[in-house]
């Protein structure tokens, strides 16, 4: 899945071309299986697959215009802050594997009418995000070098993304799961805000949240714990490719990160 997440970029614009009869087939077959898989926090997602279309050049949450989507991909879930989390678990794991099949995609949050996406309403859970996807325009998806330009790529430097130890060090390249927590760097988020931090104490990996001030105030409540939920599984994939065993727990706050919020802890097996 490493190669897949290297690959996925936000694709805004696609061809004008209908998924192949191949591609459609195989995306319900994962959608199927992915409604049977449970986020880290137990929640699961009705996943459902539509006709994109009718959105071609129009606005779609958090985004401006998406020209040519070709389907939808989204889902329902509760509406608090691990059902989200497990949102954006679920369908970035769904995303990627449908990235491997060359198929581009862009996450769009934001408040979704099911009526206006032609799929029933489902008591008690709301349409938090979506996925319009498609043939890229004009292009392949090319996978990107591992050491990224982080202005080029408008990511965060990873300094400011992860620390180590009690004293907050900023990560550097030598330190511990650096290149696991380099996978998420490159991950999608709500408008790019890029909202996860990191703190890595022995063999421990804990997870905050640094809201984006004044963003999402018309969106659902704790929308940025889907980039949560986005970031850990570009983190437990990375570490699942390379064998290494693990545990998603909560525990007490082990570190005081200046604007953040405590979220979860990946525990790893030494």
């Amino acid at each position: 899945m490493l190669d897949a997440m290297w690959k996925r970029r936000s694709v805004r614009v696609f061809e004008d071309e209908a998924l192949s009869v191949e591609d459609v087939k195989m995306i319900h077959e994962l959608i199927e299986e992915a409604k049977n898989h449970k986020g880290p926090f137990g929640h699961q997602v009705d996943f459902f697959l539509k006709d994109g279309t009718k959105f071609d050049g129009q606005k779609m949450g958090t985004y401006g215009t998406v020209k040519h989507p070709q389907m939808i991909v989204g889902g329902f879930t509760e509406e608090e802050f691990d059902g989200f989390v497990d949102y954006g678990y679920l369908l970035e794991e769904l995303i990627l594997k449908i990235t491997k099949l060359e198929v581009g995609s862009l996450w769009v949050e934001g408040h979704f009418d099911p009526s206006n996406l032609g799929v029933e309403d489902v008591e008690g859970k709301i349409v938090p995000a979506l996925c319009p996807i498609g043939y890229p325009k004009g292009k392949e998806l090319k996978k990107r070098q591992f050491h990224i330009n982080p202005k080029k790529e408008q990511r965060k430097d990873m300094r400011e993304l992860a620390f180590v130890g009690k004293k907050l060090k900023p990560m550097n390249e030598s330190d511990l799961y650096h290149d696991h927590i380099r996978a998420v760097q490159i991950a999608p988020s709500g408008s790019n805000k890029q909202p996860w931090r990191f703190v890595v104490m022995n063999n421990e990996i804990h997870v905050f949240l640094e809201r984006t001030k004044g963003y999402g105030a018309s969106l659902p409540k704790d929308i940025q714990a889907i980039d949560i939920g986005i970031a850990l599984r570009h983190l437990t994939f990375s570490l699942e490719e390379h064998k290494v065993f693990y545990e998603v727990m909560r525990k007490e706050a082990p570190v005081d990160l200046e604007n953040t919020s405590y979220v979860c802890t990946v525990k790893i097996e030494k």
